[in-house]
């Protein structure tokens, strides 16, 4: 959640968005068995089948994700997304503690300056879990 709220500058003051910052590229990154076994898994191969090249080191590395480089087999360089299967636990249960907290503050009339359960909701309906 920390990285929906950290790309909303119209929603918080400056001062949060930038400590909050951190949470888009510069958590800890998956080991690479880990991002071989989710590429095989999405693209139903392994990944030397279907690039060229593919760093294995992250460019940057969030909650949900991180970014690698690579190549295509005709030569197009491509930024590659893959899913962090480690927090997806973590996130749900988030999620779920987010949501309960946000209603409840809704129940008792308690108004921040944005709609913090419709964002909530919007986000858990966004976010795909691989299993």
């Amino acid at each position: 959640m920390a990285q929906v709220f950290a790309s909303k500058a119209d929603l918080l003051p400056k001062a949060y968005i930038e400590s909050l910052a951190c949470v888009l590229d510069a958590c800890e990154p998956m080991e690479a068995h880990q991002v071989e076994q989710v590429l095989r898994t999405e693209l139903g191969a392994p990944h030397q089948a279907v690039f060229a090249e593919f760093d294995m080191v992250p460019i940057g590395s969030a909650t949900i994700a991180q970014v690698h480089r690579a190549m295509t087999m005709n030569g197009i360089r491509v930024a590659v997304k893959v899913q962090n299967v480690s927090n997806q636990k973590l996130m749900r249960a988030d999620l779920a503690n987010m949501l309960t907290v946000s209603k409840f503050l809704d129940r008792l009339h308690i108004l921040l300056p944005f709609d913090h359960t419709s964002i909530l909701l919007e986000y858990i309906a966004q976010v795909y879990f691989c299993d």
